[in-house]
């Protein structure tokens, strides 16, 4: 079981990774950008891993490759990272103005980052750029709900803000997703035995 944790910089994604971490005790795994040649290593041993948090997949690898140029997996690496997010996975979508994506969603995330890129190192920072990964992100996220390959369960920021509930919430629902599977998967054994 993975909880898979995709978005832009600056959405939360570690920030909710951690606090599922202390609730769990799955490790955090943080998938970076480097070097072309690391590339399909890194995501190779991800693919390999179990009860593992991952900050960051290859919907993000994806996302800032087509915009920015980012280094990115081969083709057999990224079909099977695909997979790999489908069920009994889950996924959670961070990206800050989702829920505002047919209006002002993207605007609202390009003020957010101005403020924090400042604060931190960030690798990607050319506006234009970030806007395509953020549209990238909210494409997938839209066509994963449509086509139920696998629903994410996405995390606003922006709602964020306004009450801790929703942050709360939010890690409540993975649990609750992480419960559900191991009865399924308990259920299954019992018929496996019998």
């Amino acid at each position: 079981m993975k909880i898979i944790i995709e978005g832009p910089d600056g959405a939360g994604k570690s920030t909710l990774a951690d606090a599922i971490s202390r609730k769990t005790g799955f490790p955090v795994v943080h998938l970076t950008n480097v070097d072309a040649d690391k590339m399909d290593t890194q995501f190779k041993n991800a693919l390999a891993l179990d009860n593992v948090i991952l900050d960051r997949y290859i919907l993000s690898n994806l996302a800032y490759n087509n915009a920015c140029g980012a280094a990115k997996v081969s083709d057999d690496v990224k079909d099977a990272c695909c997979r790999d997010m489908e069920d009994p996975n889950i996924v959670v979508l961070c990206l800050p103005g989702y829920c505002n994506r047919h209006s002002c969603g993207c605007d609202m995330y390009i003020a957010h980052f101005s403020k924090l890129k400042d604060k931190r190192h960030e690798e990607f920072t050319n506006e234009e750029e970030l806007r395509k990964v953020w549209e990238y992100m909210s494409d997938a996220g839209d066509a994963m709900t449509v086509s139920g390959r696998q629903q994410p369960i996405a995390y606003d920021l922006f709602l964020g803000r306004n009450s801790e509930k929703y942050f709360g919430d939010t890690v409540s629902l993975v649990l609750q997703e992480l419960d559900e599977y191991e009865a399924e998967r308990r259920i299954r054994q019992d018929q496996d035995h019998d």
